[in-house]
């Protein structure tokens, strides 16, 4: 389709920097990595805000951002837009959010009072549906998303977008994974796993949605998108192609023009946009 733009909704702790890396590589200021200096990540993505940064972007091909969600009506962009999403098993997805807000945000609290208090539950169920709704979040993820991914077959998803997008030239190497646990200093989310049996009956109840979600994603559409591929031509294809490599100079020019763009030219226009959010948008955690 022309002037096709590749809408990723990142739904928090499911590999997404890491994906966000190769699109900005792949990409470079083709891609509008919509991550707001003002916590607009914790809002909705309406067609006006995509009308405003089509301007500041005016080549783009691909989107990426906590906010953006395929449940929208992007009116006249609506047949433009081909999305596609990463899920996660829940419940590790749940205590990474965890382990995140204690040791990147420094906010210091025991699992079971975040829970409580600032958790919230089915996240993954809101990011399809904007609500608890599970049947409507299964409907958008067989019907409008044209491609999911699953953290635990990172490598496969990789090569299984490429092919599904069409993005014949995306370099699926990568160098390690970003933004994980196991690049943090400490061991909080290796306690809070220790301790599982304390707290499962509860996280549980809170991710019950959430794990029907992401198991109709493993059981369904998972197997189908590989099948068309070939599972043994996917295994060997993860293997071989998503191996660390150098990157090239062309990769590093587009990565660092992303970057540039983004924090020099993108940001500054947020910030200037005073009716932005005149509406009232939803925040991500309700």
């Amino acid at each position: 389709m022309a002037n096709r733009i590749i809408a990723f909704c990142h739904i928090p702790k499911v590999a997404g920097s890491t994906l966000r890396y190769l699109l900005c590589r792949h990409f470079g200021i083709r891609h509008a990595c919509l991550y707001d200096p003002r916590h607009a990540p914790r809002r909705e993505y309406f067609p006006r805000d995509l009308r405003v940064d089509i301007k500041v972007y005016p080549f783009v091909e691909s989107l990426a951002g906590h906010h953006l969600r395929p449940y929208v009506n992007f009116e006249e962009f609506e047949d433009r837009l081909a999305w596609y999403t990463v899920l996660r098993d829940p419940i590790k997805r749940f205590v990474s959010q965890y382990t995140y807000t204690v040791e990147r945000l420094r906010k210091l609290t025991d699992f079971r009072t975040w829970m409580r208090t600032e958790a919230k539950s089915n996240l993954m169920v809101r990011f399809m549906a904007g609500c608890e709704d599970l049947e409507r979040a299964k409907e958008t993820l067989a019907g409008k998303v044209k491609f999911v991914g699953l953290t635990e077959k990172f490598n496969e998803s990789l090569v299984l977008m490429r092919h599904v997008l069409e993005l014949e030239e995306f370099n699926v190497s990568y160098p390690r994974p970003m933004n994980t646990s196991a690049r943090r200093k400490g061991s909080l989310q290796h306690d809070v796993m220790a301790n599982f049996d304390e707290f499962r009956d509860e996280v549980i109840e809170m991710n019950r949605l959430d794990m029907e979600l992401y198991d109709f994603a493993v059981r369904e559409i998972w197997p189908e998108q590989a099948a068309k591929y070939g599972q043994k031509k996917l295994k060997e294809d993860a293997a071989e192609q998503c191996r660390p490599r150098r990157m090239g100079f062309l990769e590093l020019m587009r990565l660092g023009g992303s970057a540039a763009y983004n924090n020099l030219v993108w940001k500054p226009s947020r910030w200037f946009d005073r009716d932005r959010y005149k509406d009232i948008h939803t925040s991500i955690m309700q």
